[in-house]
């Protein structure tokens, strides 16, 4: 299937580009959320290589042919190769991605003038992401590296660092970083980040581990039923479920309209222009599992509480709050607990507690330690202002 996508998209889908490259100060490496990178590269003196042909119809993309002939014609043909047939064309001073597990930008050999950044996009963890394959990472230690690791927090660099050489630099979720929080009315009592995909419950999520979907949701739908009851109990709280994927929008809501049949609640699908960031800043509370989303709420100033519903073995043990720090399993507003009377305490002392009191009085120690938020990225624009 997936050379079926190469193909396709080299055919069809994609935006054909038949001159040699210029020189540019930089390249972004792999479009996906790019525009989060160019609104800091001024000038448009930047390159974006496309390297994702593969994994489905990318409607965005472009190919330059004449970089892909310079692969075809010295017999390298991979997107490896044709990565490094663009760098050596454009001279970049610096190459960044936000596709931070990626491994074969790692790998990516470059000159001494040119520095490589890896942005850490999201949340990670070892569930079929990057550190599900720390240990043969670091048997590759010695072949990997980066000048700048750009990360949420310290923990996540040092993990990094095990197979990953480069400097690591906190500066908190790049993509929340960039979008302001405008100060707008608390219109959402609580926010519900969907975790819901559409797979079936006997679907593969693991199958090197033999772990189901089913398995995997077992505990996010007993803190579903959790906040159904709470609801039921206090009818004058509104909800807001914020929907996970575009694909399955449509069976996500059905599934939500079955887990809280007979309560009012409101649900905004993902969408490609869905303004997620400003929705979420109008929540009193949100409500996150292991998702990226329950980070950046509250990196950007807004209450939080979070629940570590995963079986607690490996490899999902990793969606526990805070990880891969070594925390308690309870805190003021989190819980690898299942209890109602835990998701009560929480979401209780979350809601009553106000947010002045939530930041610098329950949560100080904690949440500048596991993520912070660096306004408009100023950490990586003084970071690209050096290298220029």
């Amino acid at each position: 299937m997936k050379y079926i996508f190469f193909f396709l998209n080299i055919l069809f889908f994609s935006k054909k580009i038949f001159k040699k490259p210029e020189t540019k100060y930089f390249l972004i490496i792999n479009g996906d959320n790019s525009k989060f990178i160019e609104k800091y590269l001024k000038n448009e003196d930047y390159h974006i290589v496309f390297n994702r042909f593969q994994r489905g119809i990318e409607r965005r993309a472009e190919i330059n042919l004449f970089v892909l002939m310079d692969v075809l014609m010295n017999f390298r043909i991979s997107f490896k190769n044709y990565i490094n047939s663009y760098i050596k064309f454009s001279k970049p001073k610096a190459i960044i991605t936000l596709v931070d597990n990626d491994i074969s930008f790692y790998d990516l050999k470059l000159n001494l003038n040119c520095k490589k950044i890896l942005i850490q996009n999201s949340y990670r963890s070892t569930q079929l992401d990057i550190f599900y394959q720390l240990e043969d990472l670091k048997k590759n230690k010695i072949k990997y590296e980066c000048d700048y690791i750009l990360v949420f927090n310290k923990h996540v660099g040092r993990l990094y660092n095990s197979f990953l050489k480069g400097k690591y630099i906190q500066i908190g979720p790049f993509r929340s970083n960039s979008i302001p929080k405008k100060n707008k009315a608390k219109k959402y009592d609580l926010i519900y980040v969907s975790h819901y995909r559409g797979q079936n419950e006997k679907d593969i999520f693991i199958k090197k581990e033999n772990i189901t979907w089913g398995e995997q949701r077992q505990g996010e739908e007993i803190i579903i039923n959790h906040l159904k009851k709470f609801i039921q109990k206090n009818k004058n709280i509104n909800l807001l479920v914020l929907g996970c994927k575009i694909a399955t929008r449509k069976k996500e809501l059905k599934y939500y309209q079955s887990k809280f049949k007979g309560i009012n609640f409101e649900f905004i699908p993902k969408e490609i222009n869905r303004e997620t960031y400003q929705i979420i800043d109008q929540a009193k509370v949100l409500i996150s599992m292991d998702s990226t989303l329950g980070y950046e709420s509250i990196s950007r100033g807004n209450k939080v509480c979070i629940f570590s519903p995963h079986p607690n073995k490996y490899p999902t043990d990793s969606s526990k709050f805070g990880w891969p720090a070594n925390l308690s399993d309870k805190g003021f507003f989190w819980t690898n607990s299942l209890d109602y009377s835990e998701f009560l305490r929480v979401v209780k002392d979350t809601i009553s507690i106000s947010d002045e009191d939530y930041f610098k009085n329950k949560t100080r120690d904690i949440i500048p330690d596991q993520i912070i938020r660096d306004p408009d990225n100023k950490i990586f624009q003084k970071l690209i202002s050096e290298i220029v």
